[in-house]
């Protein structure tokens, strides 16, 4: 199955007739398969089609600190090369802003207490900003699907700018080491506030002198 998937996905040409196949076995995968053959209704198979010639904008969604697992990416890591080398450079810009290398926590083996360390967010944070450059660089290169647009969600905004030429490598690399240090000195049993107020409201705030009185369309900060 992966050998058929790979060759939909970077060796056949893209049609407006689509159809997906879902199943967890071999028999399943053919049993849906010759039903979408015979045009008959099946729970594994969805299918639609659209004018794909009209074209669409493609955007990728950098994630943010909570989607990190233990060995994140050693697969891809074995498989691709422009994987590795791509988290190998992010590594050697984040491993000075670091007390330890931080390919040794990613891939450290199961049974090492190292491994659980990728949970720390002092850790978290650069080794989802060097994974996710990494899956760029191959979904890039590789597969040659390439973004129109770029966004991210509390972490990933900083991959998302780096990634966008915003930010270069070191710079960003030393940005989320040193937030992510910063960070995990917080307490453990912290909050979080949220503050809905207008720019008016806010520039004031940031050059100081003057503290905030909600306006009727503002809400205080409150905890999260």
């Amino acid at each position: 199955m992966p050998d058929v998937g790979h060759a939909l996905a970077s060796g056949r040409s893209v049609f407006d007739h689509r159809a997906v196949v879902l199943a967890e076995d071999r028999d399943g995968y053919l049993d849906a398969l010759q039903a979408l053959a015979a045009s008959e209704e099946h729970p594994g198979v969805v299918t639609g089609d659209g004018p794909v010639s009209a074209g669409g904008k493609v955007a990728f969604a950098c994630a943010g600190q909570g989607t990190q697992y233990p060995g994140m990416g050693y697969q891809l890591y074995e498989t691709f090369p422009v994987f590795a080398e791509a988290l190998d450079e992010a590594c050697a810009h984040l491993d000075p802003h670091l007390d330890q290398p931080l390919r040794e926590i990613l891939f450290a083996p199961p049974e090492e207490g190292q491994r659980a360390l990728v949970h720390r967010t002092q850790y978290t944070q650069p080794a989802l900003f060097a994974l996710q450059i990494a899956q760029h660089r191959l979904i890039t290169e590789t597969f040659g699907l390439t973004p129109d647009y770029l966004a991210g969600h509390s972490l990933g905004e900083i991959t998302a700018a780096h990634l966008a030429g915003i930010l270069t490598l070191p710079d960003a690399a030393r940005l989320v080491a040193v937030r992510g240090r910063l960070m995990a000195t917080l307490p453990t049993d912290g909050l979080m506030a949220s503050l809905q107020a207008t720019p008016e409201e806010i520039l004031p705030l940031l050059e100081g002198g003057r503290t905030w009185s909600p306006s009727p369309q503002s809400t205080a900060p409150r905890p999260w």
